[in-house]
């Protein structure tokens, strides 16, 4: 009642049209409220949404806009937001795969607070959002992102996705101008990523099954229950990737580049699979010299060393407990130890080169064997 001054908060219009297809419009009007004793101040300029269905409800198309938002919580923090519009159009595949095309375009998001906020960073979410697959829970571990104030401008995000001829495909597009993250400003960055010639029929039923094993897992918590699950899941594993492995897939990174405060960060290259037989699924030797990879690593060694703590960190810590200032400093000079060691010896052996701190390798895998700048490893 005192934001929205008696008005109802959110308005959803259901209009069912003969053919039995529909549109829903939702809508929240805007308000300003600012609190003299305690200084909250909230600026809301509304949201505008709609929403198109056809009549058997599998295939749809949404628009959201929010102009502005903004919070402010005295000796808290903020929270502003500007110009966020989200559009999508996309539909169910006859194998059950959700395609279509999603845009959105965000002016700034900016928030401050006196603690550190959990974004809920979820791998597997992001990889649901870049290809439009929708069983991806088992990747959801990794939250690493926990900073305590964030700004992002001009973000951009694409995506296109389609199944056709029992083969499904998928392209997209981020970028961003900056990230502000705990006083460093990274940016900008632009990746371009496809999945190509997944094999539609045996992709949509692996991914019916990693979503249902998932959740079988979720619920059990017999350590006895949990390996036969984990079992069960390697043996769904390999007899859904044999055909789509024998059909050739292709990941292909085009384009990862970011500026960071220690340089830039470039990775692109492809993985896919040749010549790939039912059998090669089984022996680990066989499946390596079908793989075929080539990927060109570029980064500066300081981000090397900070993904590696911040890895230890959180497998240390669970992802849950804060390591103290003394204990972290002491794990990052082992980690930067144990890493100047390694890389020496990469080094010698021609593995890596490295020109003012920027290290740079090739990795390729071909017929079995892995090189490394063009060099075969033992």
């Amino acid at each position: 009642t005192k934001f929205f001054d008696k008005k109802p908060p959110l308005t959803i219009d259901n209009i069912i049209y003969l053919d039995k297809a529909g549109r829903f419009y939702i809508k929240s009007p805007s308000f300003n409220y600012d609190e003299a004793l305690s200084g909250v101040k909230v600026i809301w300029q509304g949201l505008d949404s709609q929403i198109k269905y056809n009549k058997d409800f599998n295939e749809f198309n949404k628009k959201l806009t929010i102009p502005y938002f903004e919070l402010s919580v005295p000796t808290k923090g903020n929270v502003i937001l500007k110009n966020l519009i989200y559009y999508s159009n996309y539909s169910i595949s006859k194998n059950n795969i959700k395609v279509g095309n999603t845009d959105l375009t965000m002016n700034k998001l900016a928030i401050n607070w006196e603690e550190s906020v959990n974004f809920g960073f979820k791998l597997g979410n992001v990889l649901h959002s870049l290809t439009g697959i929708t069983s991806v829970e088992l990747l959801n571990g990794a939250d690493v992102i926990d900073p305590s104030s964030i700004e992002v401008n001009n973000l951009l995000y694409s995506t296109k996705s389609a199944d056709i001829d029992d083969f499904f495909s998928s392209q997209a597009l981020v970028h961003f101008d900056t990230l502000t993250t705990n006083d460093k400003k990274y940016g900008p960055f632009n990746m371009k990523f496809g999945l190509n010639h997944m094999y539609s029929p045996a992709f949509s039923k692996l991914l019916d099954s990693i979503e249902s094993l998932a959740l079988l897992q979720a619920q059990t918590e017999s350590a006895d229950l949990q390996e036969k699950h984990n079992q069960i899941f390697i043996s769904e594993l390999k007899k859904y990737f044999t055909p789509i492995f024998i059909n050739s897939p292709v990941a292909q990174l085009d384009e990862f580049r970011l500026n960071t405060p220690n340089g830039l960060i470039d990775i692109h290259g492809m993985a896919t699979t040749k010549n790939f037989e039912s059998q090669d699924i089984i022996e680990q030797k066989k499946f390596m010299k079908k793989l075929v990879v080539d990927v060109h690593f570029e980064l500066p060694k300081p981000v090397l060393s900070y993904l590696l703590v911040l890895q230890i960190k959180y497998l240390l810590s669970s992802g849950n407990a804060q390591m103290d200032a003394q204990s972290s400093e002491a794990l990052t000079k082992v980690v930067n130890l144990l890493l100047d060691n390694q890389l020496n010896t990469w080094l010698k052996k021609g593995y890596l080169t490295n020109k003012n701190d920027i290290l740079s390798t090739n990795v390729k895998i071909e017929s079995g064997i892995l090189f490394l700048n063009g060099n075969a490893t033992n």
